[in-house]
């Protein structure tokens, strides 16, 4: 082969690499909703919850798809589960919140059952789309009570709000994204705006081998293509790398909480060693008492509140007055009293705020500043 042939060779290997670039970009750029065509795929990824640096929990995002029933059209299931360990040995402190939704494959909320959990008791709720309705159960203990809102546009869960606007958004520098979202674990709707302010590519755990007692070390590691968006999210300035799937590699908010993307043994192992009932001990220490009786609240003896929800952190006491406002309800007046003394008693009043440390320190007196 002499020169000219190689040089012939070359230039058509940099045009076909050149139009295989163009069409993918395109593809993906053009890619449109297909009402019962698939436009995701499965996968799951696995999460450390660090907190300055220091790992407090465990995070997991799991993704399917569902064939259509005789019952159901077909569906993407997402699976979100968030573990984080409080306090030292012996007296550690574990919350949970665990959603699963099932999606339609344009990604809008069909239906979903949320859990979450502490020391003090384990709350419930389910929602479900009726037509341009989302019926919401509230399971407390024996007690069961609904609420019914009428919604302007179908939501899309907080969790699944990556994986939409990796697959529908068409996520590029400089481009502003706006969803409409609910928070599954406060249920509160608004609406999202990010900004794609970055583009690059990443190297992702992939396989493990162990080295040790829940040690480990990444064996092989995958490449994958990643954008960097930004938004607010309760009012905490939020910045996200996801992939092309939709899945997050790294997650942080300005009070220094950090999410990481790692394998699934080496996120667990690190969670399990927190997580020990005798030498474990985590960073994160559990809320304190609000420093002030509520408005209309008295105080005991200690001064502290008699209000069974005095430690709620302030996002839920803001979802509280939402709800005895008919934002996400409408029931009568009687009736949104009693709804909001029921919350009171099933929020975990102790969950920890995934927001900044200021935010947190406000967290304390928020009763005093809620205006319902």
């Amino acid at each position: 082969m002499n020169r000219r042939h190689l040089g012939i060779a070359i230039l058509v290997v940099w045009v076909g690499a050149l139009g295989w670039l163009v069409s993918r970009e395109i593809a993906r750029r053009g890619r449109t909703v297909i009402a019962g065509r698939q436009a995701v795929s499965p996968g799951a990824a696995y999460y450390s919850v660090e907190l300055n640096g220091i790992q407090v929990g465990y995070s997991l995002l799991q993704i399917d798809t569902l064939a259509p029933t005789d019952t159901s059209p077909a569906l993407v299931q997402l699976e979100s589960r968030l573990l984080i360990s409080a306090g030292a040995a012996p007296g550690i402190e574990r919350y949970e919140f665990h959603s699963t939704s099932w999606l339609t494959t344009d990604l809008r909320l069909w239906r979903a059952e949320a859990l979450r959990g502490d020391p003090n008791g384990v709350a419930e709720w389910k929602l479900v789309m009726r037509g341009d309705t989302l019926i919401t159960l509230f399971i407390d203990g024996t007690s069961r009570w609904t609420s019914a809102t009428l919604l302007d546009t179908i939501p899309i869960p907080t969790e699944a709000v990556p994986l939409w606007i990796a697959t529908y958004g068409g996520p590029r520098p400089g481009r502003s994204i706006s969803v409409p979202s609910i928070d599954l674990a406060s249920l509160s709707r608004r609406r999202e705006t990010w900004i794609a302010t970055a583009e690059s590519t990443f190297t992702v755990p992939d396989s493990v081998e162990r080295i040790g007692v829940d040690s480990f070390r990444v064996a092989s590691v995958d490449t994958v293509l990643a954008w960097r968006i930004g938004g607010t999210d309760r009012s905490v300035q939020v910045h996200r790398w996801i992939d092309e799937n939709g899945f997050p590699i790294q997650w942080s908010t300005g009070g220094g909480w950090t999410l990481e993307r790692k394998a699934f043994e080496m996120a667990i192992a690190g969670f399990r060693v927190i997580s020990d009932s005798v030498t474990g001990r985590s960073t994160l220490q559990g809320p304190l008492a609000a420093d002030a009786a509520p408005s209309g609240r008295p105080a005991d003896a200690s001064g502290r509140s008699s209000s069974r929800g005095r430690n709620t952190p302030h996002w839920m006491a803001r979802d509280r007055c939402s709800r005895s406002r008919g934002t996400l309800s409408r029931p009568s007046r009687g009736q949104a009293g009693d709804h909001a003394r029921r919350s009171a008693r099933s929020s975990p009043s102790r969950w920890p705020t995934l927001g900044s440390r200021r935010s947190s320190r406000r967290s304390r007196g928020s009763h005093r500043r809620t205006r319902c």
